[in-house]
């Protein structure tokens, strides 16, 4: 005898099969025929019910069954009525569920072609049937209920699903890029501003947002000698600057600082070292969020190559979807086309260019480096957005096959194969019970 079990808003259903002609179900007058309840009822009947208490207890339910285990309702429910029926054979929509239930209960369990037309019928007249139970129920309510599941499960999806995440760190990204921007105008502006003052003391210091600290603690140059020298060398970065700082103080060309423009002055360069304090604080919430949302892409680039390449792909989800070759030239579009057009030379990387590993490769070999290293990050980018279990474990190991490749140059197809070093990660994962091949494997309670 067959049976099959289906779950919606309203619980866990299990019907029995009727007369049906297999063969038949790919005939369009039998699939007409469904939509007929007096006809379909001769095909399948309602065998037994479980109804849920509410909507959050049917929200739990139905999620525990979306993240491959097996609610405790359905086990009661299912040894209940299928595990006293010998030679059954019980028929289910998933085959992550039909998984679940012969090994948990074992029971003979199958996912066969001709059950969806089997299951659409159902969910199109099982008001009908519950109604025939006694239950107060129609149309109306059942799709109502229905609603209200589907969105409960979307907004869940939308909170918690991490390839959306990816928005976040798209305008985190964009929001530093605007900042380096700005940073580097307001130094030119308050360079320009002090240079009339101190001159000299670009030369000397040329970092930006230590020349902006030095500038709001000593205001007047003539106030270096009224601070202690240690203080001095820490503020500047060394004992030599310090020194030089000291002399040029005493020969230095400038003109005098008012007080007025004194103050005007600090009280900007306070305002731009907030600035630096949140592009750092910003920076840190980058690495976080790429190291959630993309593990190995973040290890084999770095964070902030990572994010360039998602900000312009337009996301996680859009970069696993691209090709190597397309990878490595992201961000060298107008170069492309504009090869394409003078029937010139196309360029050999793009975003890419801004990786350690290009830097230190040879001129000769960049080409030949940017290939390897954006044939790694379609890799990456495609683990992980499509990994069950998210680790950083295949990036790294991306990562140290590009380390020997640029140990010895001009023997790139030299050293393990990313196929080699993929399996044997695998295996030692699956060892440790790391690796989860599908959702159908990750049970909670063995």
């Amino acid at each position: 005898m067959t049976y099959y079990l289906t779950e919606n808003a309203l619980g866990f259903f299990l019907f029995k099969q009727g007369t049906l002609d297999e063969t038949s179900l790919t005939e369009t007058k039998v699939l007409k025929e469904f939509q007929n309840f007096n006809a379909f009822k001769k095909v399948v009947s309602l065998e037994a019910s479980h109804l849920f208490h509410g909507h959050n207890v049917a929200w739990e339910t139905l999620y525990e069954v979306r993240e491959g285990s097996l609610p405790a309702a359905l086990t009661t429910f299912l040894k209940k009525h299928m595990a006293v029926k010998k030679n059954a054979n019980l028929i289910v929509e998933e085959k992550n569920l039909a998984v679940l239930i012969a090994q948990k209960l074992k029971l003979k369990v199958s996912v066969p072609e001709y059950a969806i037309e089997i299951f659409r019928g159902i969910r199109l007249h099982i008001a009908k049937f519950v109604s025939g139970t006694g239950e107060n129920f129609d149309e109306v309510r059942v799709s109502r209920a229905n609603l209200g599941i589907g969105h409960a499960f979307a907004r869940h999806c939308i909170q918690f699903d991490e390839k959306r995440q990816d928005k976040p760190i798209i305008n985190a990204h964009s929001l530093l890029e605007l900042m380096d921007k700005n940073l580097n105008i307001f130094a030119m502006r308050i360079k320009e501003s002090y240079g009339w003052h101190f001159p000299e003391l670009t030369k000397l210091i040329t970092d930006n947002e230590t020349y902006i600290k030095f500038v709001s603690r000593i205001g007047n140059k003539e106030n270096v000698n009224r601070i202690p020298f240690e203080e001095l060398s820490e503020l500047v970065g060394g004992d030599e600057i310090a020194n030089d700082i000291v002399e040029r103080v005493k020969s230095s060309t400038g003109n005098t600082l008012s007080e007025v423009d004194q103050e005007s002055i600090i009280n900007f360069c306070n305002y731009v070292l907030g600035h630096f304090d949140f592009k750092r604080e910003l920076q840190t919430y980058l690495l976080s969020e790429m190291e959630k949302v993309a593990p190995n892409l973040t290890a084999l680039l770095g964070e902030t190559v990572g994010a360039k390449l998602l900000t312009h792909a337009g996301g996680l989800n859009n970069l696993s979807k691209l090709p190597a070759s397309t990878i490595q030239i992201l961000g060298a579009e107008k170069a492309l086309f504009r090869a394409l057009k003078k029937k010139g030379n196309t360029p050999k990387y793009g975003l890419l260019y801004n990786s350690t590993f290009i830097g230190r490769a040879d001129t000769g070999e960049k080409g030949k480096v940017s290939r390897m290293l954006s044939n790694k990050c379609a890799m990456a980018a495609r683990l992980d957005c499509f990994l069950v279990k998210p680790t950083d474990k295949f990036g790294s190991k991306f990562k140290d096959l590009m380390e020997e490749k640029l140990v010895t140059p001009g023997e790139f197809e030299a050293g393990r194969k990313n196929i080699e070093m993929m399996e044997e990660l695998v295996e030692e994962m699956t060892r440790d019970g790391e690796y989860v091949e599908d959702l159908g494997k990750r049970v909670k309670d063995q």
